[in-house]
């Protein structure tokens, strides 16, 4: 299995292992929850309102930054979450230095072709990936894969993604909401998929990020899909 093919695997495992559904909350409480997850030694504080969280504060590196946001995001209770965490790396590293990180992290995990079609450019510290993809697998491989790399402060994936297998907008549509439905942990009957030109738009109101998060996983895997919004809101139950 490759590198790539890992990081989702586990991020799908523990997605599945978490109780889809969220819950009403006091802020107290998420805050609580919060402080004993989030490390004092990251510099982040936390306040909430009315189950919105906001992150502030810096951390040394766009992995970490993330991390943060994820434990937010997977806490019962949190409603959304405002994300005012700077990234500022210990060490700064030249452009140049990190350009040839994320190619070298990139092997190993993507193939030969898909290297060859991936660009990637960095100023300041922020990684821009950009060229022409078959599947939206890679592309997102290769972002996980650039934020991780040291001295990266964001990453903006312009990777384009065009399907070598054609499918009808309609055919995709009916594929996803296939697996929807066989999927336990996503409330299909809460959501609405549309497909154009390959472009997957889902819409509705589900209970939790975890079921958001579920939801574009499984669409985006689909073949033939070139890229998915989603546009679920999270509104956890007696809300």
């Amino acid at each position: 299995m490759r590198k790539g093919c890992a990081v989702f695997a586990i991020l799908g495992a523990l997605a599945l292992s978490i109780a889809a559904n969220a819950q009403v909350r006091p802020d107290a409480q998420i805050i609580s929850e919060l402080t004993r997850a989030i490390p004092s030694s990251t510099g982040v504080t936390v306040s909430v309102s009315g189950g919105v969280v906001t992150l502030a504060g810096t951390v040394q590196s766009l992995a970490q930054k993330q991390s943060i946001i994820n434990i937010a995001q997977r806490t019962v209770g949190v409603r959304s979450v405002v994300d005012r965490i700077r990234v500022v790396p210990a060490q700064v590293r030249s452009d140049a230095d990190i350009v040839k990180a994320v190619r070298s992290s990139l092997v190993g995990n993507l193939s030969q072709d898909e290297l060859a079609a991936i660009t990637v450019t960095s100023s300041n510290g922020v990684v821009t990936l950009a060229g022409t993809l078959s599947s939206s697998y890679p592309k997102q491989v290769a972002g996980v894969l650039a934020s991780w790399v040291p001295g990266v402060v964001d990453v903006r994936n312009n990777i384009t993604v065009r399907p070598g297998e054609l499918r009808r907008d309609l055919d995709i549509q009916s594929d996803i909401r296939a697996r929807f439905s066989r999927n336990p942990f996503i409330p299909s009957t809460k959501i609405s998929v549309t497909v154009v030109g390959g472009v997957v738009t889902l819409t509705g109101i589900v209970d939790s990020f975890l079921q958001s998060e579920q939801a574009e996983n499984v669409a985006r895997f689909v073949p033939g899909v070139v890229d998915v919004h989603n546009n679920l809101f999270v509104r956890v139950s007696g809300g």
